[in-house]
């Protein structure tokens, strides 16, 4: 049950449609979010209820949809921001503009030892989400980077991160 399943739609209303779905296949609503003129929806269950419930839905009212078979947990913690982490070594920007792209990338990375550190979404029309992962440069990386071209993510690779960037993420308190 920890697959997970990304559908934007063209409206709040077909969205809404889709929710009322979810229950005859089994699956958790784990977020429905406006974004502009669209809706998306992020949904939990086993890979094989979430293909059914993607073949149920109206092909005109679906824009994208992405499938995450087996997702990490950490992934889904992250971009519910129930799960941060510190710099411990490079630090590497995933830039996408759809959700289901970019929760690929992360449970992929993870493969190649890369830790997240966080996931920003701006709900709004045309955002760019991005994925911030920590971890050491090494041969595999290259890799990664060619896994994830041709799913249109950016990758800004920050070697070495200074003491101000890196305070960007390690908050003290007093």
């Amino acid at each position: 049950m920890n697959s997970v399943g990304v559908f934007l739609f063209a409206s709040l209303g077909s969205a809404y449609l889709a929710v009322g779905q979810i229950d005859q296949f089994s699956l958790e609503l784990l977020e429905l979010a406006p974004l502009g003129a669209r809706s998306q929806i992020l949904v939990r269950g086993s890979e094989e209820n979430l293909l059914k419930f993607q073949k149920s839905l109206r092909v005109g009212d679906l824009v994208r949809s992405k499938i995450i078979a087996n997702c990490n947990q950490k992934t889904i913690e992250t971009y519910f921001h129930l799960h941060t982490g510190k710099i411990d070594g490079d630090l590497f920007v995933f830039e996408g503009s759809f959700l289901g792209d970019v929760l690929e990338v992360s449970d992929l990375a993870m493969k190649y030892e890369l830790s997240p550190i966080e996931i920003r979404f701006p709900r709004f029309s045309e955002a760019k989400i991005n994925l911030l992962m920590t971890g050491k440069s090494h041969a595999k990386i290259s890799h990664l980077l060619k896994e994830i071209y041709h799913k249109n993510i950016l990758c800004h690779h920050i070697k070495n991160p200074g003491k101000t960037l890196k305070g960007l993420f390690e908050f003290e308190v007093s």
